[in-house]
């Protein structure tokens, strides 16, 4: 389909996105927080997607965890119209946050 991932901001184009994930080392995620809304395309159809956002930290490989956010919009798939399980990511974003400076008391 025509799935995009930004990657830090970097777009990685549908052919190269398994190769990017293989890429990675291994991770473990604490999610503080996840949120998913839908977005309605067509009511008569039921054809409908969803925006899904979360939050948290992100450890990679041994190394110390980092904040994330990362949103995604999936959609159903129109190749399969008469099975409602099946979803596609439209859209894929993640981005590693720096927390920010914390101000010291003087």
């Amino acid at each position: 389909k025509n799935s995009v991932l930004i990657w830090n901001g970097i777009p990685v184009s549908a052919d190269k996105i398994q190769r990017t994930f293989k890429s990675l080392p291994g991770t473990k995620h604490h999610i503080d927080s996840l949120d998913a809304q839908p977005i309605i395309r067509d009511l008569k159809k039921k054809h409908f997607a969803l925006v899904v956002t979360t939050s948290g930290r992100v450890a990679y490989g041994t190394g110390k965890p980092v904040r994330f956010h990362q949103s995604f919009v999936i959609e159903r798939n129109p190749d399969v119209p008469n099975d409602p399980t099946k979803f596609y990511i439209l859209s894929h974003n993640f981005r590693n946050r720096k927390d920010p400076p914390r101000n010291r008391r003087r």
